[in-house]
């Protein structure tokens, strides 16, 4: 399998102490999925998918989701807000696209 871990995590400047941290890993056992020297659980292969906003067929190199930088931006922040801050951000979008009325 062509992994995407490292491109993916440096992609989103996330370092690999924070990857660590988030999934709750040990050093040497994240460098060897990040490296393909050892096999990534699945559970943990989900984690990463969430800690970097893809698709598991992203990570494993299967299929490349077509979204720009600015497109994960924006999702990673819709994400980090609460309900009424996401319900605010969509209301920004729809009125900056033209779709929105009162």
């Amino acid at each position: 399998m062509n992994l995407r871990l490292r491109e993916l995590r440096e992609s989103q400047h996330i370092s690999v102490a924070t990857m660590i941290e988030r999934l709750g890993v040990k050093d040497s056992r994240y460098r060897k999925w990040e490296s393909e020297a050892a096999a990534i659980p699945l559970e943990y292969a989900v984690r990463c998918c969430t800690i970097l906003h893809c698709s598991m067929d992203e990570l494993s190199g299967f299929k490349k989701l077509e979204i720009s930088g600015e497109e994960r931006e924006l999702l990673s922040l819709y994400r980090s807000c609460n309900e009424r801050g996401r319900e605010y951000m969509l209301q920004v979008a729809q009125v900056t696209a033209g779709l929105y009325s009162d």
